[in-house]
């Protein structure tokens, strides 16, 4: 029998069998929105031992995120991330948007367009195309951002 890699009951050897089971364990509480979903692991994971090289140790705080919530776990699609990253950055609940040759989500373009979370989704949920809502500027005055869609100053 072969040595093991000793890292059983650690936090990264928990977060690789958690995120195992999400997708793969159809009796999973969580297996339908991974698994099912087709949401899958890179054959390389399948070894713990494989997974710890790519990953290194999972910091306090900190689990298992997907860089493209659309995306399986894989080395070039993982970070370990905390909890509060993981709710504003990737939630598959959030819209992947294309726009401008690149597909990511609202909060994403936020940060690269400098537009509030709100104003984009209000925009899109008021039925403006994603190249209207992406690229129309806020009205300025003097220094201050008027947004007119939302009828409310900045």
């Amino acid at each position: 029998m072969g040595k093991t890699h000793g890292q059983t009951g650690t936090r990264t050897y928990i977060m690789w069998c958690r995120m195992k089971s999400r997708c793969t364990n159809k009796n999973s509480l969580l297996y339908q929105k991974y698994g099912a979903k087709g949401i899958t692991i890179c054959a390389r994971w399948d070894m713990f031992k494989n997974f710890f090289e790519d990953m290194g140790e999972c910091p306090e705080g900190f689990s298992i995120d997907r860089i493209n919530p659309i995306g399986n776990y894989e080395p070039l699609n993982c970070r370990w991330a905390t909890k509060f990253q993981q709710l504003s950055e990737n939630k598959t609940s959030l819209r992947i948007i294309e726009f401008n040759g690149k597909s990511q989500n609202v909060r994403a373009w936020e940060r690269e367009l400098g537009f509030k979370y709100i104003t984009i989704s209000a925009r899109l949920k008021r039925g403006w195309s994603i190249e209207k809502a992406l690229s129309t500027p806020l009205i300025k005055y003097e220094g201050i951002s008027y947004d007119k869609f939302r009828k409310n100053w900045k």
